[in-house]
């Protein structure tokens, strides 16, 4: 189990990876606003500023919670698919 700065790591290279033109998820937080949540500060023991996520310790929080309980919520586990027709023959399965 990864330990609390493992995990705040894991999440913060998430969300800053996060491309803001995902579609929102169900609760309709937007990827802007999770990506856009940070917080300009200065680097240790470096020259410049880095971006510092305000919602990326609370995230993995949330997770290291799920992972200790070794449960995850049920619509977690739930999916909405629709199949998108690609090519032409739309009566034809491989397609």
């Amino acid at each position: 189990m990864p330990d609390h700065n493992e995990l705040l790591t894991l999440v913060s290279t998430h969300i800053s990876d996060m491309s803001t033109m995902s579609s929102s998820i169900f609760d309709t937080i937007t990827p802007a606003f999770i990506k856009c949540a940070y917080k300009r500060a200065p680097r240790q023991h470096e020259r410049g500023w880095e971006n510092i996520s305000m919602l990326a310790p609370h995230i993995a929080a949330h997770f290291k919670l799920l992972i200790t309980k070794a449960n995850a919520p049920r619509s977690w586990k739930e999916a909405k698919l629709t199949p998108i027709h690609i090519k032409e023959g739309r009566t034809i399965t491989e397609n």
